[in-house]
């Protein structure tokens, strides 16, 4: 079993204790979320959190990382197109604007996810997602970024 199926049997076996925790935690923002998903949340303000709202942001994280993990073809695909036109600069340059919406889709996708259990002192959990399983992600993600912030595409 890959490591995406593992976070894939997670998120279904804790379902129910989501739901849960959504009905139980005192945080409004996560009760908006389950109503509506595409909904932005933003990051916790509270000196001290809750377990229940601890879990169900590690819940959301971890939901939302395989979501970007789930397009590792995607990802290789668009590698794959890199390769055959990265010695030419406005190839480059228009294979980044193609991929511009896959690009910031995972500009701040990080391998690492932390989340934050205290404010003051700063403590947090710190969850490693497995690399050999997103390289192909990590990669596009590095040379696009590079491609992306580069003062030939501000210029083209």
């Amino acid at each position: 079993m890959s490591e995406k199926d593992s976070l894939q049997t997670w998120l279904g076996l804790n379902k129910t204790k989501l739901n849960q925790s959504i009905f139980k935690t005192k945080c409004a923002k996560w009760k908006k979320w389950q109503e509506e998903s595409s909904l932005h949340i933003f990051p916790c303000a509270c000196p001290v959190r809750n377990p229940e709202c601890i879990f169900i942001e590690t819940y959301y994280k971890l939901e939302n990382a395989l979501e970007i993990m789930r397009n590792e073809a995607v990802y290789t695909e668009a590698l794959n197109s890199y390769q055959r036109i990265r010695d030419n600069a406005d190839a480059v340059i228009e294979w980044a604007r193609a991929y511009e919406s896959l690009g910031l889709g995972i500009l701040h996708f990080e391998p690492n996810i932390l989340i934050t259990v205290q404010a003051e002192p700063y403590l947090y959990i710190s969850t490693e997602l497995p690399t050999n399983d997103i390289s192909q992600l990590l990669k596009f993600k590095e040379i696009f970024t590079e491609c992306y912030y580069s003062e030939q595409y501000e210029n083209y």
